[in-house]
């Protein structure tokens, strides 16, 4: 009915349509073009009477046999009764054409019945006038009926009816099949429920046949037939079919061993629309090669050690041809070549054998380089699925098929394009680049141009994986014929990435329902956000029979299901064969299908796995398929991947580096097990505990930082490859994160997964790291928590800054309390984002530039944190309140150890195996004011066997800070610096510890406080379990042990000197049971004068205190360093604009504090002296207690060498910044009633912090000398105290004690106290801070004085252990009074 057709055909027979091609632009251009004749409402001819001839919609019926393409005239019988529901007399139809009535009775039994009376056809005549498919009950498969069945609208019925003698002929509807040449591919549309058919004819050469269907829009299914008889394939009658959902591609292969095979025969090939489809169709012969249509992707499949070929050709001078294969399984080679018509390894001019993704450019200026036809080869690695797309000229725009992956790297600034074409099914179309390496973002338009960074309707400009949802009703979008939408890719750096577009329908779960079903390209992680309610699907074709099928499933935020089915495309909770639920870490996060599994593949290999992820609240996950053991998995930069390796075995992944890289770091961090990380720059050698360039070999987390300056740096782009050995049997993440100059990596965090990290400033100022956290509910604060090991890292966070800082300008939260920071960004604040949105986080090490941390982000209360096998974790909560953790144990751990240790408050513990405990319900518990213990074995009923998790719950009474820290046994527990760990040990057993050190200037002191038994302790470097022989430092004493370790040690330097983190191990063996506390504190010379800039003279300078004058800050800012006019400063300084600034001055003839009186007369902010005498820096003195007390500004001393330094940068003109903080250790956490063994220099201040909770009660602070006379300082002010700046001090003989009430003038709640005990000499003591709701814990033999008031209560505990024959005896000395 188009007037131009219409004009032709009313002319005769003979009318012809002509078409022209033309090359635009200045290029050649090769092509195809095809006619094909549909004919037009053809499939019921009504042959006479005159009146009511001519061709007629018919809807042939899906059970019987099809309608031939020529058929046979016969005449109609109207069948009585009309609706064929009753026994018809037998021969009474013979070989005519039935016209029945639908109703009353199904189809098939219509059918069969006017079969039995002799009926070559049946037309059914519908009650409306429309006409609809005919389907058998899924109780009956129709296989008796014979004959073909057709349904006609009520209007063909009802005239069919009205005349005698009505002459039919019945046949296929539309064109005749169109021919297919051998490798070249055909283009084509189908309507919705339409039938399109294709011939294929194979000569005489015995050759494997494969016909490929690749929708491009809709979804279609693909039925071959050798059709001898001329009877086309149908959805029940082929010989082979292919009917995977939505835009999968479908192929069939038809060996020569096949029954179907046929040699100098046709296949008849019926594309079926599910939808109103464009496809593309190809078959080819073994020995074919196949035409690629220039940036249209094809699918194919190969066995291991099988050939495809393929050739493109490329028409100008100066294009560029880029060959691109992107692998769904398995691992396809791609070679390239210009003469030999079947490139191969031994044979070709171009090659890419990468692991995974392969790509080819070869570009004009390429000396090989010709205009003409290039020939593809792709080899099988071993068996593969795979898409390979052609691109030839930089503006040619690649086609996104719906769901599948493509591939590609771009250079930095590089775009490319894409076209995605949307049916008119579509409800919403989701595009997603997920960035292997670098970062690409995305730009999207639908108006009919093209898009660029300038020319969008939507854009997605995130560090790490970009996303874009279009709902197809919104302004802009578009859906249905001619939609096109354009989509480019920006390689902000040089990036490495998979883009994926995909449709959502209304269709459900039917086979043909548009369900935006994703590929997933085998050993690629595949990330989504899947809101509240919805179902994300997928599929994974399985390829090989002989190994298992492994799918990860990693929560990555929020709460989803997982499910998975190899019979129901579209699987939930109710059609499934596998379920993983992801409300909570699981160790176990998803499930293997094993080979001889009786729900895998029920048809054979190849085949598809369906999955589906279901939001239970908005969601962010990670999925992963392989189906290999020997698989290398690609690392997404900066994304976790989460895997579980059996004991001896390996499991490999592949780093993309890109081109502008500057640096790789490698994190494992287990939850169970040990296991190791080694690294290889060859991409084809699979690195092993003997063969490797790099590896972390620590216990628990190991790191590997490869900088481009190491000379086994590989000339990037490039692949590392990594091997994660297990020593036992483990569970853990690995992440890997690039680096560049401009941009600094970025690492995921899993929300209640902690990822533990490392800052080592090398002597820079201002270092950072940078994470992400996916927000995906609007209902829920954010907690950001962070447990520093070592140093003083402090969180800075942003919903715009993707790399927040101290300087950041955008809306900033931010925590930068001394030691572990706890940050809480309401969903109430205005600056919280709109969900789904992004988190960025940036950490920096305030205290020296060095620092060592876990980091852990959650959203919702009810997440449970995943606690990591010897890691401590914070958590802070208010009274009352639950916070749930979970812990997986290996099998064959020897025990489990739960310790919860309270900062402030009274947190409780309770532990469940099967669900999560409750007051009432748990199988462990340790309600204790102070710390917490539970101790599991393997002989205890409720033990779990390996390969599970205990559910840990803590429980506050009072509003609580605490660590809970648990461990196996075969774990090396981390210590926090300054923090005290609370511990038992066995008689003859031995409990094992580590801290890291990350500056060689560092003094590390080990002390064991024992409150029962004898423990004794043994430290080393080099021996991971030190012992009574093999360590290198021990204290073997009755009493409190204590081993130094300083900072010019031989095993210091040792530690230190090498290229990987630096740890100290330490052993506590029980010469008896016991209970102890540990506590490692690390103090580093360096670390309170810091020179910021410039870089030349960026790091540490040692220098001493004075004794006069405000303490410096723990966390120091940058100032300017400017020098003093006279040098020495014995007079009025004269130099301008000092103000705030840090004064350099010369020592000289007058005291010390007169250079600081005139400095602070200016407004310096502090005083820096430099010695004129060779050595180490003296400390300051006052010559009188009133010039001291007239000190308002800190002052310091460095050599004379370092001032002579500093003292020529600022001279010359540089711009000198530097950092004054409080030099060695930072404040070491006091334990609510906890005593802690300690020492102090004479002359030295030794610092603790003591933090409180809302709650207003008494805090007493106690300090018992053991050895001399240490005095006891407590300040509030957040200031260090000194000896002349303090809030309330005692230094009496003996026993000091300082208690704070609430009605105090210097009383304070939700606070820190920071107490410093000065030692007039050399001083050993035990320190003990305590509110009055503590139980004070007594060292077993160890003497504590107290004070009482009349009718008041001290209360105390003691740990009794289990020694055989002791005796528990309990003295009370009244020094005065008559305490009971």
């Amino acid at each position: 009915d188009d007037p131009a057709v219409a004009a032709c055909t009313a002319r005769g027979p003979g009318c012809s349509l002509y078409v022209s091609v033309g090359a635009t632009g200045t290029e050649r251009a090769s092509f195809q073009v095809s006619g094909a004749l549909r004919r037009v409402r053809s499939g019921l001819v009504v042959n006479g009477p005159a009146a009511i001839a001519g061709g007629y919609e018919i809807r042939p019926a899906v059970f019987g046999p099809p309608l031939p393409f020529d058929g046979r005239a016969r005449l109609v019988t109207n069948v009585v009764p009309a609706e064929a529901c009753e026994d018809l007399t037998s021969g009474s139809l013979q070989d005519r054409v039935a016209l029945v009535s639908r109703g009353t009775c199904t189809f098939v039994e219509k059918a069969r019945r006017v079969q039995r009376a002799g009926a070559a056809a049946m037309i059914v005549q519908n009650t409306v006038d429309s006409v609809i498919f005919m389907a058998s009950p899924s109780t009956d498969d129709a296989e008796d009926v014979t004959i073909a069945s057709v349904m006609v609208s009520q209007s063909v019925g009802a005239a069919l009816r009205s005349r005698s003698n009505v002459n039919v002929t019945l046949q296929q509807p539309g064109d005749r099949p169109r021919r297919l040449i051998d490798g070249l591919p055909q283009f084509g549309s189908a309507k919705r429920w339409e039938l399109v058919y294709y011939k294929f004819t194979v000569g005489d050469s015995h050759h494997d046949v494969t016909f490929t269907l690749s929708p491009e829009v809709g979804a279609a299914d693909l039925f071959v037939r050798a059709a001898e008889d001329g009877l086309p394939p149908t959805q029940t009658l082929y010989d082979l079919s292919s009917t995977l959902p939505g835009t999968a591609a479908d192929s069939v292969t038809i060996r020569t061993s096949d029954p179907a095979f046929c040699a100098r025969c046709t296949y008849v090939v019926g594309v079926l629309g599910w939808w109103d489809t464009n496809f593309t169709v190809t078959a080819s012969t073994s020995d074919a090669i196949v035409q690629l249509q220039a940036g249209v992707p094809v699918t194919e499949h190969l066995e291991t050690n099988e050939h495809e070929f393929f050739r493109i050709d490329v028409t100008g001078a100066s294009q560029k041809l880029r060959v691109l294969v992107t692998p769904l399984t398995g691992d396809p080679d791609v070679y390239v070549s210009t003469a030999e018509r079947r490139p191969s390894a031994a044979n070709h001019t171009w090659a890419s054998t990468d692991f995974g993704a392969d790509s080819v450019v070869i570009r004009h200026d390429d000396p090989h380089f010709k205009v003409g036809t290039y020939y593809i080869g792709v080899s099988a690695f071993t068996n593969t699925t795979f898409t390979i797309t052609a691109t030839v000229g930089d503006d040619t725009c690649l086609t996104l098929i719906d769901g599948r992956p493509q591939r590609l790297t771009l250079p930095r600034r590089e775009v490319q394009c894409f076209n995605f074409f949307v049916g008119e099914e579509a409800v919403g179309v989701t595009f997603t680049v997920t960035p292997i390496s670098g970062d690409p973002d995305l730009y999207v338009i639908a108006d009919g141009t093209g898009a660029s960074a300038s020319n969008y309707r939507w854009r997605s400009q995130h560090a790490g994986s970009d996303e874009i949802a279009v709902n197809t009703t919104e302004p802009g979008a578009c859906a249905g014929a001619g939609c096109r939408y354009s989509v480019a890719v920006l390689a902000f750096t040089e990036s490495e990435f998979t883009l994926q577009a995909t449709t959502t329908g209304s269709g459900g779960g039917s086979p043909g329902s548009h369900g935006g079903q994703r590929v997933l390209a085998d050993g690629v992680p595949t990330t989504t956000s899947v809101a509240n309610g919805s179902v994300a699907y997928f599929v994974y074709y399985v390829t090989r029979a002989d190994t298992e099928v492994d799918v990860h499933f990693t929560r990555l935020g929020g709460s989803a299901n997982l499910y998975a089915s190899f019979s129901h495309p579209f699987p939930d909770a109710e059609h499934k064969e596998w379920v993983v639920s992801a409300t909570l870490f699981n160790a176990n996060s998803g499930f293997a299908v094993a080979q001889d599994d009786d729900r895998r593949c029920a048809n054979g290999d190849p085949c598809v796995l369906y999955l589906a992820v279901a939001s239970v609240a908005n969601a962010t996950v990670s999925l992963l398929a392989t189906q290999r053991e020997d698989a290398v998995v690609t690392l997404i930069d900066g994304v976790p991947q989460q895997d579980a390796v059996p004991t001896n075995a390996y499991r490999y992944f592949a780093v993309s580096v890109p081109r502008n890289a500057t640096s790789v770091e490698l994190t494992v961090t287990p939850f169970f097990g040990d296991p190791d990380v080694f690294v290889s720059p060859d991409r084809r050698s699979r690195p092993t505990t003997l063969n490797h360039t790099w590896s972390g070999v620590h216990a628990g987390a190991d790191t590997v930082h490869i900088e481009s300056t190491d000379p086994h740096w590989c000339a990037a782009p490039c692949t590392y490859v990594v091997g994660v050995y297990a020593w036992r049997a483990c569970n853990f993440t690995v992440v890997a994160a690039s680096g560049h100059d401009a941009i600094p990596p970025a690492v995921l965090l899993q929300d209640g997964v902690p990822f533990s990290d490392a800052i080592s400033s090398r002597g820079a100022a201002d270092e950072y790291r940078f994470y992400k956290f996916y927000v995906s509910r609007d209902d829920a604060s954010v907690d950001v928590t962070l447990t520093a090991f070592g140093g003083d890292p402090d969180i800075y966070a942003s919903f715009e800054d993707a790399r927040p800082r101290a300087s950041s300008s955008s809306p900033l939260f931010s925590a930068s309390t001394t030691g572990g920071d706890h940050l809480v960004i309401s969903h109430f604040d205005r600056r919280f984002c709109g969900v789904p949105c992004v988190l960025y986080i940036g950490v920096t090490a305030a205290l020296h530039g060095n620092a060592s941390y876990s980091l852990l982000a959650t959203q919702a209360d009810e997440t449970a944190i995943a606690l990591v096998d010897g890691m401590p974790q914070h958590a802070q909560l208010a009274t009352d309140e639950w916070r749930y953790f979970t812990f997986a144990v290996g099998p064959g751990a020897p025990h489990v150890v739960i310790n919860v240790m309270p900062k402030f408050g009274d947190p409780d513990v309770y532990v469940g195996v099967d669900e999560f405990p409750s007051r009432g319900h748990y199988a462990f518990r340790s309600a204790q004011s102070g710390g917490d213990i539970i101790s599991i074995d393997p002989r205890d009923p409720h033990w779990c066997a390996g390969g599970c998790s205990y559910n840990v719950g803590v429980l506050t009474f009072t509003s609580s800070n605490f660590t809970v820290v648990a461990s196996t046994g075969e774990a090396v527990i981390l210590l926090e610096d300054g923090v005290p760990h609370l511990e038992r040990v066995a008689t003859g057993a031995a409990d094992y510890f580590r801290v890291r050190i990350e500056d060689p200037a560092t003094d590390l002191s080990v002390s064991l406080t024992p409150v029962s038994g004898d423990p004794d302790l043994y430290v080393s470097h080099a021996v991971r379990r030190p012992n009574r022989t093999h360590h290198e430092f021990a204290s073997e004493t009755a009493d409190t042990e204590v081993v130094e370790v300083p900072r010019g040690s031989a095993a210091m330097r040792a530690c230190t000197a090498a290229a990987e983190p630096c740890y100290f191990y330490l052993a506590v063996y029980g010469a008896t049971n016991s209970t102890f506390t540990i506590m490692a504190r690390l103090s580093v010379a360096t670390s309170g004068f810091r020179v910021d800039q410039p870089p030349r003279l960026a790091g540490g300078v040692v220098f001493s205190n004075a004794v006069f004058g405000p303490a410096l800050p723990f966390e120091g800012t940058s100032r300017t360093l400017r020098l003093a006019e006279p040098a020495d400063a014995c007079g009025p300084i004269t130099t301008p604009g000092i103000a705030d600034s840090v004064v350099l001055v010369d020592r000289g003839t007058c005291y010390f504090t007169d250079k600081v009186e005139h400095a602070q007369a200016r407004g310096a902010f502090a005083v820096v002296v430099v010695n004129h005498v060779d050595g180490a820096p003296i400390q300051m003195g006052a010559p009188s207690s009133e010039a001291a007390a007239g000190m308002h500004v800190p002052a310091v001393m460095v050599s004379r060498e370092d001032g002579a330094r500093l003292r020529a940068a600022v001279a010359g003109g540089e711009a000198v910044m530097v950092t004054l903080q409080q030099p060695g250790d930072r404040p070491q956490e006091l334990a609510d009633g906890l005593p802690q063994h300690d020492s102090v220099g004479r002359f030295e201040m030794r610092y603790y912090q003591f933090h409180v909770g809302a709650v207003r009660r008494d805090v007493t602070f106690t300090i018992t000398p053991v050895v001399g006379d240490p005095d006891l300082y407590v300040s509030t002010s957040g200031l260090p105290p000194t000896q002349t700046a303090f809030d309330r001090q005692a230094s009496s003989v003996g026993v000091d004690s300082v208690t704070l009430h609430p009605g105090d003038p210097d009383f304070c709640a939700d606070c820190t106290y920071l107490v410093g005990v000065f030692g007039w000499s050399a001083a050993e003591y035990v320190v003990t801070a305590a509110t009055s709701e503590a139980a004070v814990t007594l060292q077993m033999g160890v003497p504590r004085t107290e004070r009482i008031a009349a009718g008041a209560w001290e209360y105390f505990r003691v740990f009794a252990d289990d020694n055989a024959d002791d005796e528990l005896r309990i003295t009370l000395t009244p020094l005065s009074g008559n305490p009971d």
